[in-house]
């Protein structure tokens, strides 16, 4: 109880400390407002796009999953632990090895995650991690093995929600507001973070409530719920990518870098790519990467050769990812030959593969 007074006279101090702040500082404000009336598009339309409700939504269901996962694994706990020292004892241990796991996970394996499956895989990695624990613990309930079992196969769903919560579902999550346009990108992100967030856990609080204290439910039948949520996040997953990648496509057409006019069938066109590597932004540097990636084998052969001693560190990396691709014994003295020479610690790491 002494707690819950001392979060109120925080959060009230907060509230006059924000008062405080709209009074020394108006003109901030003022100019705030003097930019959205610049914007001609009204809030509405763009906060309701196909591609921003697909965020909502793929959002929402994150916040579904988080609060079924967290009761369901307490629930669990309860019932492990019936003395309050030993149950905190474990919370300790397990938020320990959590702090470590994530760690090690964001370190060594995030970024090889994130290259192998992209935005689309990434987008669902998460929810089928937690529809498959979900689905574990409900194998071992409904096949009689032993609680013990049950137990931890709920305390490792919750453990691998938080680290592919942490190392994959949020790095995506940002990923996603890139393709929005500058403007609206940071309005867009902090609505969905701050109004749509809350909305959906205060949903999901509700009905977890209605769930456990009316209807009665334990970890086992929260993990039947958590499953039909993790299906909808991974098939709003699947959704939002998609759109992602035809909000991307738009953002490059507006720059002059339209999909449709990039078929990758000539020469012309490789070297029309490579030269926007060099030249534009990154998020468009690296859509024309993956263009190239995907080159037909004999524009591969062609170029690898050309390209291999570009002074640009991500051109040779892309050389030497099409003689990974393309390349036989024959070539494998040339690549040796430039372990010694390549010094750029991103290309040494492709060549090396």
């Amino acid at each position: 109880h002494s707690l819950l007074f001392i979060s109120a006279a925080g959060l009230f101090f907060a509230i006059i400390n924000l008062f405080m702040i709209k009074n020394l500082f108006p003109e901030k404000l003022n100019e705030k407002k003097r930019l959205d009336a610049q914007n001609d598009e009204k809030p509405k339309k763009f906060l309701f796009s196909g591609f921003v409700v697909s965020i909502f939504i793929f959002t929402s269901l994150y916040y579904f999953s988080y609060y079924f996962t967290d009761n369901a694994f307490y629930e669990r706990l309860g019932s492990q632990y019936a003395n309050t020292k030993e149950l905190a004892a474990f919370i300790g241990n397990f938020l320990s090895v959590l702090a470590i796991s994530a760690l090690g996970f964001k370190l060594f394996f995030t970024s090889i995650l994130m290259k192998k499956v992209g935005v689309k895989g990434a987008s669902i990695t998460t929810p089928v991690i937690v529809s498959l624990g979900g689905l574990s613990v409900l194998g071992l309930y409904y096949f009689n093995s032993p609680l013990s079992y049950v137990f931890w196969a709920m305390v490792l769903t919750k453990l691998l929600e938080r680290l592919f919560t942490e190392s994959i579902y949020r790095p995506v999550f940002y990923t996603y507001f890139q393709a929005l346009d500058e403007k609206k990108r940071t309005r867009i992100q902090n609505f969905t973070e701050s109004v749509v967030g809350r909305i959906a856990g205060g949903i999901a609080g509700i009905a977890l409530l209605i769930l456990n204290k009316s209807l009665n439910f334990t970890a086992v039948e929260l993990c039947i719920a958590l499953v039909i949520i993790s299906g909808l996040w991974v098939l709003t997953g699947l959704i939002t990518s998609k759109k992602y990648e035809k909000s991307i496509a738009k953002a490059l057409e507006k720059k002059g870098i339209a999909q449709k006019k990039i078929e990758i069938k000539t020469h012309e066109e490789v070297e029309y790519l490579i030269e926007k590597i060099q030249e534009e932004k990154e998020e468009i540097s690296d859509f024309c990467k993956e263009l190239l990636k995907k080159l037909e084998p004999e524009l591969m052969q062609a170029h690898a050769q050309i390209f291999i001693g570009h002074e640009n560190p991500s051109i040779r990396s892309l050389a030497y990812h099409w003689y990974e691709k393309i390349g036989t014994k024959n070539d494998f003295h040339i690549l040796y030959e430039l372990l010694n020479k390549e010094k750029n610690s991103k290309a040494l790491s492709v060549l090396l593969k």
